[in-house]
């Protein structure tokens, strides 16, 4: 009989032996599948217990962080980022499970690529059976793309409004600015020794037409006149830019190279004499990086290589800032963004704030010295581009890190009007 009952109790065993082997191996299969669910989920996805060590990540996590999803397993925060980073998750963490819902957070975040972009993380408290708060868990998705068209329509706004102000700016101003000029270049005529008439009626009323001439030139007023014709000759610069941003141009539309156009647009840059007065465009180190498969595209090329030879002239002038012993560099780069065709100019400059890159559209708005611009060249490039291209401009900067500016232009050339 007990014989009788141990193998019993052996076949028991067994028989419970081989049913948590199926059922581990069983749970192991569904942990794999789990996993290879998370591991194709493009946003980053971890769950973390209450002292913040990570339980399960996926595939997208471990590639923020640099490391394999399963090397992460048992660290916190503190192990995988910096120390102020870290210590702003855990009090992230603490402020979900002690409020006990969920968080949403947009923050930048630095891969360990060194790539940077803007996340929108979503952090929630997990609960056990007795509703006991044991840790959190959390989704943070790449919004860096929604965030720049978010910021290129707000732009756009600006520009529909300002669009409608600046064509009536422009009228206003052009009549008095026409009567202005004309009426100077009259009174150079009138005490210019080259004109008979001038001799004559001074002799008429008795008066040494060259005695006149000289004093003029003694007490400077023909280089005052001068300044007139020059500075008016600027505002009328101004004021047909005006009318280029707030009207369409022609549609005279032809099928374009855009890596022929940006060669084209250097030349033109590099033979610019306001360029040249301040530094030789020839010292700058141009970097191309064309996509050879990136098919020619529909546009009015004197509207967009006025665009570019823009932006080429900001690189280069930014250059001129730049820190010491910092060689200048402009890279140039074209690629295809799904439908768009897009040129990249980036520079090695100084960089700019978020307020200021946050407004370089804007028209009249410029950081140099009075006399150094108009404040209208990329916001006539974004009129050109946006309203009478359907394309978008945008800029990326940050102080010390250079300024990258993108032109993308439709590969349709229907969307072209």
């Amino acid at each position: 009989v007990p014989g009788r009952r141990l193998k019993s109790r052996i076949s028991e065993l067994e028989a419970q032996t081989t049913a948590f082997r199926r059922d581990s191996e069983l749970l192991r299969e569904v942990q794999r599948r789990q996993q290879a669910i998370l591991d194709n989920i493009p946003d980053l996805v971890w769950l973390a217990d209450a002292e913040g060590r990570y339980l399960t990540v996926n595939r997208a996590f471990g590639r923020a962080c640099g490391l394999p999803p399963g090397d992460v397993f048992g660290k916190t925060a503190a192990d995988i980022g910096p120390p102020d980073l870290a210590e702003k998750y855990r009090r992230d963490d603490a402020n979900v499970m002690a409020a006990r819902t969920r968080r949403r957070i947009e923050e930048p975040l630095e891969y360990a690529t060194g790539e940077r972009k803007w996340i929108e993380t979503i952090k929630m408290p997990v609960m056990d059976d007795d509703d006991r708060v044991i840790g959190t868990r959390g989704v943070a998705r790449d919004i860096d793309e929604g965030k720049r068209m978010q910021k290129i329509m707000i732009q756009t706004e600006k520009m529909v409004t300002v669009g409608g102000l600046a064509a009536g700016m422009a009228h206003e101003l052009n009549n008095p600015l026409g009567a202005i000029l004309q009426h100077v270049q009259n009174i150079q005529r009138r005490i210019s020794d080259g004109l008979p008439a001038n001799a004559a009626v001074a002799g008429e009323i008795g008066v040494d037409f060259g005695l006149v001439r000289h004093y003029l030139d003694r007490r400077g007023i023909n280089d005052m006149l001068t300044y007139i014709v020059e500075a008016g000759g600027r505002a009328a610069d101004i004021i047909t830019n005006m009318l280029a941003f707030s009207r369409k141009g022609s549609a005279a539309l032809e099928t374009t190279h855009l890596a022929r156009l940006m060669d084209h647009a250097v030349e033109l840059a590099a033979c610019d004499y306001d360029l040249r007065k301040k530094y030789d465009f020839r010292t700058i180190r141009i970097i191309r990086e064309y996509d050879e498969g990136l098919p020619p595209v529909v546009i009015n090329r004197p509207e967009i290589e006025r665009v570019l030879l823009n932006i080429v002239k900001n690189a280069a002038q930014a250059l001129a800032e730049r820190p010491a012993g910092v060689p200048p560099l402009i890279t140039l780069r074209t690629r295809r963004n799904r439908e768009y065709a897009c040129i990249e100019v980036m520079d090695n400059g100084p960089g700019m704030t978020g307020e200021i890159s946050g407004r370089v559209f804007e028209p009249f708005f410029t950081t140099r010295e009075a006399g150094g611009g108009s404040g209208m060249g990329l916001t006539v490039a974004y009129a050109l581009v946006v309203d009478n291209h359907r394309g978008m401009i945008s800029v990326d900067s940050e102080p010390g890190t250079g300024t990258t500016m993108t032109v993308g232009l439709p590969l349709d050339a229907e969307s072209t009007v």
